[in-house]
């Protein structure tokens, strides 16, 4: 029982780290399809209602968590390594790929999804006032001909740049 037990567990664990890996490799592969402008990259979050990422990424840190307490009751930490590397990467570094973004000249990259410029309906791009807590940064929105709404955190430094590249942008 308690192989099996083991197994389950650090088979959730290796799944997990695999799905991570994959989301980081296409999340690479479609920010250089954009061809990005700027180096660093920018925050970005789609706006529409769903919230489906946000809560599968709260129950598996939870189910991740769970497994680990479970395991570490039961088993040597050195037995369930993969699970416990999978929890501390659901706190680390697994959000972060769900939340980034580059603006390039064939089209913005969201995390994984590439909107290319032609499927631009409109874009704001707005500064936040000095008393906010993302200031000197701005906000762009961008709404696409799907419906789809996204917003990225510009920074100061790329303010030119991305200002320029969204002039010779505009949608018509």
């Amino acid at each position: 029982m308690e192989a099996v037990l083991l197994w389950i567990l650090n088979g959730l664990g290796v799944l997990f780290i695999i799905y991570t890996i994959v989301q980081g490799i296409r999340v690479q592969l479609t920010i250089k399809r954009c061809e990005p402008i700027h180096k660093r990259p920018l925050r970005a979050k789609p706006l529409d209602k769903n919230k489906t990422n946000f809560w599968v990424f709260i129950i598996v840190a939870i189910v991740l968590w769970g497994g680990c307490l479970l395991g570490i009751a039961y088993f040597k930490l050195i037995q369930i390594m993969p699970i416990y590397f999978a929890a501390i990467t659901a706190l680390s570094s697994f959000a972060t790929l769900f939340r980034q973004g580059k603006i390039g000249e064939k089209g913005i990259a969201v995390t994984d999804k590439f909107i290319r410029w032609e499927d631009v309906h409109s874009y704001t791009l707005d500064w936040f006032p000095i008393t906010s807590s993302q200031y000197p940064n701005g906000r762009l929105i961008i709404n696409t001909l799907s419906g789809q709404q996204y917003e990225l955190i510009v920074e100061k430094e790329y303010k030119k740049e991305i200002g320029n590249l969204l002039e010779s942008k505009s949608p018509a």
